[in-house]
């Protein structure tokens, strides 16, 4: 690191123990703005300053702009979909080194996002911005059924739902503005398709492509992810045409420094746009590219907040793989194999918040998961069969609402 650099004050908006001490290790003098629910004993003593708020308060930004009156910050920084607003809105306000608040916010609002790579000319899915159930309905009759409805501003499959009829609008539209109230509805033509996510990281709006990561979801209606594999296994022409197309999405959103992750679905008639984000991807998404890559897109960030942004590693890449626990709703009666499963080849981590008399309740987003299994392999394919086989050593079985047999959910899911 610059010697000159050291000391220099950060603040963080939300994070967690493991990114504060990275923080500490850059020669930071660190403070956080975190709710206080989050934080852990640890985190005490590796902060040197703490405040506690939600990271996506309003309030956020004026408390921050008192502490600099006090102390000023050198540079903000969120590593979270919900911090990475707040941290642009103060370096913004203060003159600080952080994330273009533009590009914050057009990543950050789908429907901002979407126009703008409409203007730049990427192609994107049919798209329209509705706040009522008439105006979904007026989308569906232009572009046909199904199509997708989500808040502009929500992340983790939050209020996502595929709709096949009119009859299903009004329902899903007014939980989408109940649950967001201050958010317009997004509405897509629905897309027949690979989805993938592209993993990247940029520096002073220079933008490397470290690889492109397989997903499964549950499907309609709500899209949960259930696990992610990388690198993919589309062609290669696909994937250079998916980087290409990225590359381009990061250009005219105007990201600059860290982290991104874009997701796209592979169509019939070529790769469309879903959404890009100025952060990592969630799901350990962050941990697989360290596995795969040797590239911690948390300590490249920051040295580079720090002053000093690092040569990347190039280095042959290996495999990846990730998959979530997902339970019928019930009560569960059987666990088993969690300790044989974290002893097969290649198992990086069973995580998991299960225990017998758990309630489960309905499978709606990606918060609702139980726990996952990851796993490191040479190649790809031995990564889907080395996370297959851990999964299986898992048993599971869960208890139905008011039914007195006990059904047993499938732990292993298909590549």
């Amino acid at each position: 690191m610059n010697s000159n650099m050291t000391r220099k004050r950060l603040l963080m908006i939300g994070g967690w123990t493991d990114l504060f001490e990275k923080s500490k290790a850059c020669g930071f003098d660190l403070t956080v703005i975190q709710r206080k629910s989050d934080l852990k004993t640890r985190d005490f003593e590796v902060a040197d300053h703490l405040a506690t708020l939600p990271m996506n308060s309003p309030e956020v930004v004026e408390v921050a702009c008192a502490m600099h009156r006090e102390q000023p910050f050198d540079a903000v920084i969120s590593f979270q979909e919900y911090g990475v607003l707040n941290a642009a809105r103060i370096g913004d306000r203060l003159q600080l080194f952080s994330n273009p608040l533009a590009a914050v916010e057009l990543a950050r609002d789908k429907g901002l996002m979407r126009q703008r790579l409409v203007d730049a000319g990427i192609p994107s899915i049919p798209f329209a911005l509705a706040s009522s159930a008439q105006e979904v309905l007026d989308f569906a009759s232009k572009v046909g059924w199904p199509v997708i409805v989500k808040p502009v501003n929500a992340s983790g499959s939050d209020c996502v739902r595929k709709l096949t009829a009119a009859s299903e609008v009004a329902e899903a539209v007014d939980r989408i503005l109940r649950t967001h109230p201050h958010a317009h509805v997004l509405v897509e033509q629905y897309m027949v398709g690979p989805e993938v996510s592209v993993e990247g990281i940029s520096w002073d709006g220079q933008h490397r492509i470290l690889g492109t990561t397989d997903k499964i979801t549950t499907g309609a209606p709500n899209f949960v992810e259930l696990g992610h594999t990388h690198p993919s296994s589309l062609p290669a022409d696909t994937l250079a045409q998916i980087e290409a197309m990225t590359l381009r999405v990061l250009e005219a959103v105007g990201h600059r420094h860290g982290p991104s992750h874009t997701e796209i679905i592979v169509t019939a008639d070529g790769p469309r746009l879903v959404e890009t984000h100025t952060r990592t991807g969630g799901d350990r998404i962050f941990e697989i590219v360290e596995l795969v890559h040797g590239v911690d897109l948390f300590t490249s960030t920051l040295q580079g907040f720090a002053g000093d942004f690092p040569a990347l590693p190039e280095q042959p890449a290996s495999a990846a793989a990730i998959r979530f626990f997902h339970l019928p709703p019930g009560r569960v009666s059987v666990l088993e194999g969690i300790e044989e499963a974290r002893q097969m080849p290649g198992v990086v981590r069973v995580d998991h918040s299960l225990a017998v008399g758990k309630e489960v309740g309905p499978l709606r987003h990606s918060g609702d998961r139980m726990g996952y299994i990851l796993v490191q392999a040479p190649t790809r394919e031995q990564a889907v069969a080395r996370v297959e086989a851990a999964m299986a050593q898992v048993r599971i079985e869960v208890e139905p609402p008011q039914a007195p047999a006990a059904s047993t959910a499938t732990a292993a899911l298909a590549a």
